[in-house]
């Protein structure tokens, strides 16, 4: 588990926007973060004139492995429906099993997703983010409203 720090710093807000502000950020990010299957902690959000930042305890550090099964074509389709089965799941003919179902026995498909998701401020932020840390000049090009994405671990 890790903890997430995000820090946006902006022009000045209006005090009567400042907790909505704060709470809509919290809001946000932590619907982006359940959509994303990553479980969380606690979030705290904190509110300054010119900062907005969340604070989220206990961040997994990746999703959970997902398990999906897939029912195909009846186990005496044609050879092109089989095909264009194994096609879209990216497995062999051996992979798949066969079961009987109500209707009829069919393939049946279990794929396993154990792939480690892109960054996940990647997938939260449409704009590119930059890291400011303190003690050091703000990149060359970053804007006045840019925001600081860190990540700590225990």
């Amino acid at each position: 588990m890790a903890d997430l720090l995000i820090e946006i710093i902006c022009e000045e807000i209006p005090a009567r926007m400042q907790a909505r502000a704060a709470a809509d950020l919290e809001r946000l990010i932590t619907g982006k973060l359940d959509e994303a299957g990553l479980k969380h902690g606690e979030a705290r959000h904190f509110v300054a004139p010119r900062h907005l930042a969340l604070y989220v305890e206990g961040l997994a550090e990746r999703q959970e492995d997902v398990s999906e099964e897939r029912r195909g074509p009846r186990v005496d389709a044609p050879e092109q429906a089989i095909a264009g089965f194994l096609k879209s799941t990216g497995l062999s003919r051996e992979q798949l099993t066969e079961e009987d179902t109500p209707k009829g026995r069919f393939l049946f498909a279990r794929i396993e997703n154990r792939v480690p998701p892109p960054p996940i401020c990647c997938r939260i932020w449409s704009h590119p983010c930059w890291l400011i840390f303190p003690g050091r000049k703000a990149s060359a090009g970053a804007p006045h409203g840019s925001a600081g994405c860190a990540r700590f671990t225990g």
